[in-house]
């Protein structure tokens, strides 16, 4: 429901785009792996099916530098007509998803939840607040801003330019010799701008470095420009390739979570099972414990021939496991006659 894949092809190539929806980890590109399908193709697929299938993609177009990918079309309709279609991957935040536009009209949605991708309706962009790096001429101006900044260091980057993503963020604080925790200052400035400035020149330039790297908890990470405050664990020769092989990865983690997760709560329940039955068997032991003393207690009430009423808390009796015997008391249950103790 958060997944649709496209098979492309060229005069010389072929390949299966991907793209998905995943909250955490949205995602475009070409894999080199066929993802498990489902038996029966949906409603929506069938809808993308008769109106892409056979059809040219003419263009891919970003919305500024946001997460928001327009992939233009010529398809056909139900008449056969030739006709423009707009896919829109819109993975901005909440409330974004896929969608099929057709005139400025949103015909079709994928894994959308509805607050940006109301069928019938016009389908608009998310408003930001953002700079644009590759249009921002006064990069000076642009760090002083940030700097000025209370939030951590990577949090500024990702709140005041757009298309900063948190792992690019942390990269760049690394660099300068920021901890994730700690804040820019004004002694950051000049290396900030300086660190913009690079940025700026490389994407301009198209000057890339793609990379897969890792966290300590095994998680893949795919950066187009150096992660400084990540372990690199393969450099690639295009962002394509890289895209793919981290995407192979991602789906190999993802699996390897769920049965992580999968094998600890099926451990907890077997734990608590076996803890559960433990403590009862415990409390039986517990109170076997106290088999001698009861059973001396009722031998010592029936040997005293005493027909107590209930209503005594306590009687007096013969001790005669004692050398010499012993008068004691034997505590009672109030409600309770003697006999019946």
């Amino acid at each position: 429901p958060k997944e649709l894949l496209l098979s492309v092809w060229g005069k010389n190539n072929k390949g299966d785009l991907l793209i998905s929806h995943e909250a955490n980890s949205p995602f475009l590109g070409f894999i080199n792996y066929r993802p498990e399908m489902p038996q029966k193709a949906s409603g929506i697929c069938l809808g993308l099916r008769n109106r892409l299938e056979g059809g040219v993609l003419e263009e891919i177009r970003q919305e500024g530098m946001d997460r928001i990918l327009y992939l233009d079309f010529t398809g056909r309709n139900r008449l056969g007509s030739r006709v423009k279609y707009t896919l829109v991957f819109d993975a901005a935040g909440h409330g974004g998803g896929i969608a099929l536009v057709e005139k400025d009209e949103i015909i079709l949605t994928v894994s959308g939840n509805h607050s940006r991708f109301d069928q019938g309706e016009t389908y608009a962009a998310p408003r930001s607040n953002k700079l644009n790096l590759l249009e921002q001429a006064d990069l000076g101006r642009l760090s002083k801003q940030i700097c000025g900044s209370v939030d951590p260091a990577h949090r500024a980057l990702v709140n005041n330019i757009d298309g900063m993503g948190k792992d690019l963020a942390l990269g760049v604080a690394n660099k300068i010799g920021l901890g994730p925790d700690q804040s820019f200052d004004e002694t950051s400035e000049s290396c900030l701008t300086q660190m913009l400035t690079e940025l700026q020149s490389r994407l301009l330039l198209s000057q890339f470095s793609p990379g897969l790297y890792m966290r300590r908890s095994g998680q893949p990470k795919f950066g187009i420009f150096p992660l400084a405050h990540l372990t690199e664990i393969q450099n690639c020769s295009s962002v394509l390739e890289c895209a793919a092989l981290y995407k192979a990865y991602d789906t190999h983690f993802k699996a390897y979570e769920t049965l992580k997760r999968k094998t600890h709560s099926t451990l907890r329940q077997i734990k608590n099972k076996i803890v559960t039955r433990y403590n009862a068997q415990k409390n039986d032991f517990d109170k076997a414990l106290d088999f001698d003393k009861f059973r001396i207690w009722a031998q010592l009430i029936d040997s005293s021939g005493k027909q107590l009423p209930a209503g005594f808390e306590q009687i007096e009796v013969l001790d005669y496991y004692k050398e010499p015997p012993e008068k004691a008391l034997v505590p009672l249950d109030p409600r309770l006659t003697a006999s019946e103790n």
